[in-house]
């Protein structure tokens, strides 16, 4: 697929549907008032810690929707998923929040512990810190892709454990480095 053609598509998708387009910019509204009013006035009163009650639920259902655009365009279609069946949105967004988790837990223990040695102790403890915080960023950036290919994955079979299943994405990763590696083998001969 050429570039031209990705960028049409891009802009295409969430234009094909003008009334979904809305009520997704609302929830995405509702997510970013309410953690902008609990970020700024968070000490004020505890009132506004209501406000985490409509955070959490647009924020799910934004994750919710990813998951359902995602499975939508892997499955080929070209127009916006539907904003309906709210509740299973829901539950997908906080299938999406439990994979982050899941995914997220080794690179954050190995950054929190960079950043324990690194405010810690003896100048060469520090730089012990410091390789260990510098090791959880590249293990993050590494679980990172991982996850997103794990989310893709769960999109495609509708279940969570699709997410988990390590050897599945490995194989998958492998298929297309070797997608990749013919087509870029096959670009460099007709150049």
């Amino acid at each position: 697929m050429d570039m031209g053609k990705i960028l049409e598509n891009s802009v295409k998708y969430p234009a094909s549907n003008w009334k979904r387009l809305l009520i997704f910019g609302i929830i995405v509204l509702i997510y970013q008032f309410s953690l902008e009013i609990l970020m700024r006035h968070l000490n004020v009163s505890p009132l506004v810690l209501l406000l985490i009650i409509p955070f959490f639920i647009a924020y799910f259902l934004i994750q919710g929707y990813q998951l359902r655009a995602i499975g939508t365009t892997i499955g080929g279609e070209m127009e916006a998923p539907k904003l309906n069946n709210w509740l299973e949105m829901f539950v997908d967004g906080l299938k999406i929040f439990i994979v982050g988790l899941v995914y997220g837990i080794v690179p954050m223990i190995v950054i929190f512990a960079g950043l324990g040695l690194l405010f810690a102790g003896t100048s060469s403890i520090r730089i012990v810190g410091a390789f260990i915080l510098l090791l959880g960023a590249v293990i993050l950036l590494i679980m990172t892709l991982l996850m997103i290919m794990g989310i893709s994955n769960m999109a495609y079979h509708g279940e969570i454990e699709a997410a988990l299943r390590f050897g599945e994405i490995k194989e998958k990763i492998k298929k297309n480095r070797l997608v990749k590696l013919h087509s870029d083998v096959t670009y460099l001969g007709d150049v």
